[in-house]
């Protein structure tokens, strides 16, 4: 596989054209005449009536696939088209052929380059990724950490990372460091129109942020949201907290450049002037505000037991949908979400203007059941993606029951954007455990799905062999049709040591997945073969469309 030189990466939409240097939709126009008739052309003079080759894209990819080169006739006092030359553009898997001219026909999911973020002899691990519009990744999570399957990090700080898209990575965890105390982690990643970049999660301790430094309140947990421009200069940090607990989970920013976050406190947490009382163990949150950081709304999910925002996403119409999950049943916004004895998950749709409830969703069931990922795609379908066990889950369509006391199963639904109806949906159940941990649509309206499972996976037509117990997880991701449960590919990730896929992203230039997790000795199916330095190393994998 050839990969495309980042500064002539160019993508062709229809007649306009993405580049990775700077052109945007609707500014790009071809070189200038230089003589030399384009690229690949014939050189010397252009006199009217000549013809001479010509090619307006990147030179590695002409003749490579579809792309072919064309013809520019001269004329006096003119610069005409090239004409018949034909440019990469994205894949959209409807047939086996080679459109964005990187050597591999349609769409399979393989293996293109794969990477490490820090690592030492502790646990790392990347939470999210995050993909700009000129194809720059952020990753972020925790690093030099200890984790408990049960708890999260009970020690670590924050891993913060940068991908280009050449695929060169740099560490940025210096940007949110901690001087005091021995627990901050990132939770989420966003990129705004602007190219500015959100970090959301929680400290307990002291953040150094820029020449700013931050105490969480009587050195317990708080919630932080930290904007950076995108040379990695700190623009603003706000934190959320009392002398209890606090954390930020989600963060997503809309067309406008306007931020989302969503999470959960106990005690109290104030947005603005306003403070907000927790009534349950835990009560979930989300808040807006403006693209310099104004407060502008906040709702809280209150109840007896445990609530969470756990993931906030908007659709192309700047809508805002909201998931979490709840013990007991809920309130937000004032509209109650019937709950049962269990874990249930939710979802809904807020006003955008001021977190008014739109429509809201309970996923209950006999069993527990919660969300790994939300998404919306450019259609109106709202999917999301998670796991249910020691019982039913009750979709709004079919129903699907895990009968396991000790394992778990995936679900992935869809759901209307404007009223949150039933469109459809699909379980994985097989030997073991499996669960969604993160979903993406990508610039063509096809969804990528991050999974991870134990012993076996069985999704569309595929299956996957695990390890023998229930400790030996394996990553996985797997890519379905827009607006049907159709699996166009699904890949592993693992050997007999535990492998973990987090969150996944797709690059709106070229259309390439990007897997990001966890792994323990070694990541079999990337390219190259990764090896972990500690117990769990953070890994990012870039996949053909």
């Amino acid at each position: 596989m050839r990969k495309l030189a980042a500064s002539s990466l160019v993508i062709v939409l229809g007649l306009c054209a993405v580049a990775a240097e700077g052109c945007t939709v609707g500014e790009y126009e071809p070189p200038p005449p230089q003589g030399t008739g384009g690229q690949g052309g014939t050189g010397g003079a252009c006199g009217s009536g000549d013809t001479t080759e010509c090619y307006d894209g990147p030179a590695e990819t002409k003749g490579v696939g579809e792309c072919k080169a064309g013809q520019r006739i001269c004329a006096p006092d003119a610069f005409p088209m090239c004409e018949g030359q034909v440019l990469p553009k994205l894949e959209d898997c409807k047939q086996e052929v080679d459109t964005d001219c990187d050597t591999i026909k349609g769409c399979h999911g393989e293996p293109l380059d794969a990477a490490q973020g820090a690592a030492d002899m502790k646990d790392d691990l990347f939470y999210s990724v995050a993909v700009g519009a000129n194809g720059v990744a952020y990753m972020v999570g925790v690093q030099a950490a200890d984790v408990s399957a049960q708890l999260g990090p009970t020690k670590g700080r924050v891993l913060f990372t940068r991908r280009a898209p050449d695929g060169d990575v740099t560490d940025w965890s210096t940007k949110l460091a901690l001087s005091v105390g021995d627990l901050a982690y990132a939770t989420d990643v966003a990129v705004a129109p602007n190219g500015d970049v959100a970090v959301v999660g929680l400290f307990a301790g002291t953040l150094v942020v820029g020449d700013a430094s931050y105490a969480s309140e009587s050195g317990s947990a708080d919630a932080f949201l930290a904007v950076f421009d995108t040379n990695g200069d700190a623009r603003y940090l706000k934190q959320f907290g009392d002398g209890t607990a606090q954390a930020a989970t989600t963060v997503a920013y809309d067309s406008a450049g306007a931020l989302y976050i969503g999470g959960a406190f106990t005690g109290s947490i104030t947005f603005g002037s306003t403070p907000f009382l927790a009534e349950g163990e835990t009560d979930g949150f989300v808040a807006a505000f403006t693209a310099d950081g104004t407060y502008r709304w906040a709702k809280v999910v209150t109840g007896a037991g445990q609530q969470v925002i756990e993931q906030v996403t908007l659709n192309k119409n700047g809508q805002v949908f909201v998931a979490g999950r709840m013990s007991g049943g809920a309130t937000i916004g004032g509209t109650t979400l019937p709950g049962t004895e269990t874990r249930d998950a939710f979802l809904g749709r807020l006003a955008s203007e001021n977190g008014n409830v739109v429509w809201t969703r309970v996923i209950g069931g006999s069993g527990d059941q919660a969300i790994g990922g939300l998404a919306v795609s450019p259609a109106g379908e709202v999917a999301v993606s998670g796991t249910f066990h020691k019982g039913s889950i009750d979709l709004g369509g079919p129903t699907y029951t895990n009968d396991e006391l000790e394992t778990s199963d995936m679900f992935l639904a869809f759901y209307s954007d404007e009223e949150g109806k039933f469109i459809r949906s699909m379980p994985a159940q097989s030997m073991g455990s499996q669960a969604g941990t993160g979903i993406a649509y990508d610039p063509v309206g096809d969804l990528l799905v991050a999974c991870v499972f134990t012993r076996s996976m069985n999704i569309g037509n595929h299956s996957f062999a695990g390890g023998t117990n229930d400790l030996d997880t394996d990553a996985c991701v797997f890519k379905v049709k827009g607006q049907s449960l159709e699996v166009l590919w699904a890949h592993d990730y693992g050997d007999l040591w535990p492998q973990v896929a987090a969150a996944v992203a797709a690059s709106p230039l070229d259309g390439h997945p990007l897997l990001v997790g966890g792994f323990w000795v070694k990541l079999e199916g990337a390219n190259p073969e990764l090896t972990s330095k500690g117990v769990n190393d953070p890994f990012v994998l870039e996949l053909s469309p």
